[in-house]
């Protein structure tokens, strides 16, 4: 679902950027995926949110779980909200999360975004999982040849009838950011698109 804010507000992630948004280069997203036990038991059952936000803070976990929960019919903790990291979405989701990068939560910003969330679609659909190697994109910013993880793995979520698929699932493990004024998701986007 695309839940990018109105040009104006200020971004997170960059102490140097003082300006608010002055466009969009790419969507925001929030990303709704529930795995239901076959029975319907709530307690047995898990969801997901992935939202294209620098972190989440508990103004922005709160407004998520209050807005999903009871629609996906889930006890609130069993709700996990995961940020993208983008350094290019609304500070006004997220408040102060550093000293450097002071801000305020806008209300106005989380109800935009709590509508925006709140019609989603069931389906019913075969899970298949793999795992990737994925070299030349990251690596250890602050040790070069130091450690780090270049793996990903996929859950891909096809309907049990028609065509798909539904919903790809993915973690890979990088630093999301891209300078300027405007909303972006920056990297993120084209990984999305392309998968």
């Amino acid at each position: 679902m695309i839940v990018t804010a109105p040009p104006g507000h200020p971004l997170g992630g960059y102490a140097a950027r003082t300006a608010p948004s002055s466009g969009v280069a790419d969507e925001l997203e929030v990303n709704v995926l529930v795995v239901r036990e076959p029975t319907g038991d709530p307690a047995a059952s898990i969801g997901w949110v992935s939202i294209d936000s620098l972190a989440i803070t508990e103004p922005l976990r709160q407004t998520l779980v209050d807005t999903l929960a009871p629609r996906l019919g889930l006890p609130p903790d069993r709700l996990l909200c995961l940020a993208s990291h983008t350094h290019s979405a609304p500070t006004g989701w997220i408040g102060t999360i550093h000293p450097v990068l002071p801000a305020a939560v806008e209300p106005e910003l989380l109800d935009l975004l709590s509508a925006a969330v709140r019609d989603l679609t069931d389906h019913l659909v075969r899970l298949s999982v793999g795992k990737a190697t994925i070299d030349g994109v990251g690596g250890n910013r602050h040790r070069p040849d130091g450690p780090h993880d270049n793996t990903t793995r996929v859950l891909r979520l096809d309907p049990v009838e028609g065509p798909g698929p539904v919903a790809v699932f993915y973690d890979f493990a990088c630093h999301p950011t891209v300078p300027g004024p405007g909303s972006s998701e920056a990297w993120s986007s084209t990984r999305s698109t392309r998968l």
